[in-house]
C-alpha cells in the first residue's frame, strides 16, 4: 500500500513538472515571437497579447507611416509603446492585403505577419520602444487596414504583470477612397447658408397682391349742360 502511494506520488510530481516545463517553454517561444494576435478579426477573433498576458498596466500603442500610396509602392512603418511596464515589449503587425517584412534585427517575418525576435527594453531617453519594419503594397487599388498591437512586459518570463493594447491604421492605394477618418469627416453635416435657404422673391407679396388703382374711388366728372329755355329773353 506504501509503495502504492509513492508511486501515486511521483507521478503527480511529474505531472505538475512536466506543466510547469511546458507553460514555460510556451512562454520563452512567445517571447521569441508570435503571430496571430495584432487584433486582425481574421485571426482568433481579433485577439490580442492579453488573451494570455495578465495584471499588467496597459500601454498606449500607435502606428505610424504614409496613409497614401502608390500601388506596388514598399513604404516604412513603426509601431511604438510608451507607459505600461516599461521595462520591455514584443509586438504583432497584420495587414488585410500586401507583404510585410522586417528591416532590423528585433523584429522578423513570420507567417505573413511582423513580430519580434525577443524582448526590446526600453529606450532610457525616451521610455518607448519602437519596433521598424516595411510593408509593400499590392498592385491593385484598394483600400488596407494594418492592425498592431503591443506587448508591455515587467521581463520576469511569466504572463502575470503584463498588458497590451492594439490599434489600427488604413492605408489608400492608389485610387482607392481615404481611410475612414478622413470619410467620416467629410460625411459631417457642414453648417453652409445656401440660396434656397433665403427667403425666395416669390415669397415676398407680389404687386398683384398691392390693391389695383381700380379699387381706389376715382372722383367722377359732373358735366352739366344748360338746357334750352322757352320764349324770349326781353319783348
Amino acid at each position: 500500500m506504501r509503495a502504492l502511494l509513492m508511486l501515486l506520488g511521483c507521478a503527480a510530481i511529474a505531472a505538475v513538472a512536466l506543466l510547469l516545463f511546458a507553460q514555460r517553454t510556451e512562454v520563452t517561444a512567445r517571447s521569441k515571437g508570435i503571430v496571430g494576435y495584432s487584433g486582425n478579426p481574421a485571426t482568433h477573433d481579433g485577439a490580442q497579447c492579453t488573451r494570455c498576458h495578465h495584471d499588467g498596466q496597459s500601454p498606449e500603442v500607435a502606428l505610424d507611416g504614409p496613409m497614401q500610396v502608390e500601388p506596388g509602392s514598399t513604404n516604412a512603418y513603426t509601431l511604438t509603446l510608451t507607459g505600461g511596464q516599461q521595462m520591455g515589449a514584443g509586438f504583432n503587425v497584420s495587414t488585410t492585403s500586401g507583404v510585410l517584412d522586417a528591416v532590423d534585427v528585433d523584429a522578423q517575418a513570420l507567417e505573413g505577419e511582423i513580430t519580434h525576435t525577443a524582448m526590446k527594453s526600453v529606450d532610457p531617453v525616451t521610455g518607448a520602444v519602437t519596433f521598424s519594419f516595411a510593408w509593400t503594397a499590392g498592385e491593385g487599388a484598394e483600400l488596407v487596414t494594418m492592425y498592431g498591437a503591443g506587448n508591455s512586459v515587467n521581463g520576469d518570463g511569466s504572463t502575470s504583470g503584463d498588458s497590451s493594447s492594439a490599434t489600427s491604421l488604413e492605408i489608400a492605394v492608389g485610387s482607392a477612397p481615404g481611410p475612414t477618418a478622413t470619410e467620416g469627416a467629410t460625411s459631417t453635416p457642414t453648417p453652409t447658408t445656401m440660396a434656397s435657404d433665403t427667403p425666395e422673391v416669390t415669397d415676398t407679396p407680389e404687386t398683384s397682391e398691392t390693391p389695383e388703382a381700380t379699387d381706389t374711388p376715382q372722383p367722377m366728372l359732373r358735366i352739366f349742360i344748360p338746357q334750352a329755355v322757352n320764349g324770349n329773353a326781353g319783348a
